[in-house]
């Protein structure tokens, strides 16, 4: 597998990926097709570089959980009450 990237790799590649959504939204891009499509290449690339699609499958869950994170601690702590959450559609979140 690629060798881990520096921190400031990872923001300069989020940067450029945040940059690019943000035209294609301000192009009039269908928000929930883009975020399809970005997920769709992201799951390619990882299955093209990945030794196995178990930790491809790992590497997006990953990516998935950070953004979680992300966006909850941008959250307004009276707005999101996300600590009481713990199913999503009846499934338990781990």
């Amino acid at each position: 597998m690629t060798k881990k990237t520096t921190l400031a790799t990872d923001d300069a590649l989020l940067a450029a990926v945040d940059q690019f959504t943000r035209q294609a939204l301000a192009d009039g891009c269908n928000p929930a097709e883009l975020s399809c499509a970005l997920t769709a290449v992201a799951v390619r690339i990882g299955l093209d570089l990945a030794p196995s699609a178990g930790i491809a499958f790992a590497v997006v869950m990953r990516a998935v959980s950070d953004a979680a994170a992300r966006w909850a601690s941008s959250q307004a702590s009276e707005d999101a009450d996300l600590d009481r959450v713990s199913t999503i559609c009846g499934t338990t979140v781990h």
